[in-house]
């Protein structure tokens, strides 16, 4: 995987102060978190491919999905998106530790797919069909009956949930709200980010 960052070994004293400040994290965790980022980060930057590849242990089938993920943290550069690590930390512990708004609001960023600042029922579906490759049979969901819908069915039932007053589409703060008020299960919100640390 490139064999990480040859340059950035360890963090400014500055950045790792910043970033225990806005996680609560000690020194250590952050250090090793910023170990396995650069099992894979060339010129202190993951790709989608590399962030992809950091999750093939747990997830075998992650484009598309991660993909999604990966956009709704990553920054534009040099016409690629790309993810730095305090972007990297901050998707960890939104996974890990965020509060139900800020998971809410990144699933809003992730669900709008075309990013034209709503969230219709096609955005939606897009999502749902990719997250549902990711489940394993055997791992807790259902496999067969009526609870099995396609992702199309899915996404149109959940903005019926989420839509009551039959807009067509959701901006951030109703669907925060809408979600809030319909609580669906927390599959809906995000990637289990949390369980690279198994990789330590």
């Amino acid at each position: 995987m490139g064999g990480g960052s040859s340059k950035r070994r360890s963090l400014c004293v500055k950045e790792l102060d910043r970033l225990q400040k806005e996680t609560g994290w000690e020194e250590q965790v952050i250090q090793q978190w910023y170990s396995i980022f650069n099992t894979a980060a060339i010129q202190g930057h993951l790709t989608t491919h590399q962030f992809s590849q950091l999750y093939s242990k747990f997830y075998p089938k992650t484009c598309e999905f991660v993909e999604f993920v990966f956009r709704s943290y990553g920054t534009r550069r040099q016409g690629e998106t790309k993810l730095d690590f305090s972007e990297y930390i901050t998707a960890v512990f939104e996974a890990s530790e965020g509060s139900q708004e800020v998971r809410l609001r990144r699933a809003f960023k992730m669900y709008d797919t075309d990013r034209d600042g709503f969230v219709d029922q096609r955005d939606l579906a897009t999502v749902l069909r990719a997250q549902g490759e990711l489940r394993v049979p055997g791992a807790g969901d259902e496999v067969d009956g009526p609870d099995v819908r396609s992702s199309e069915v899915q996404a149109r039932l959940l903005m019926a949930r989420l839509d009551r007053e039959d807009r067509g589409r959701l901006t951030e703060e109703q669907f925060v709200k809408a979600m809030r008020v319909s609580n669906p299960t927390n599959g809906y919100l995000s990637l289990d980010i949390s369980r690279e640390s198994d990789l330590l």
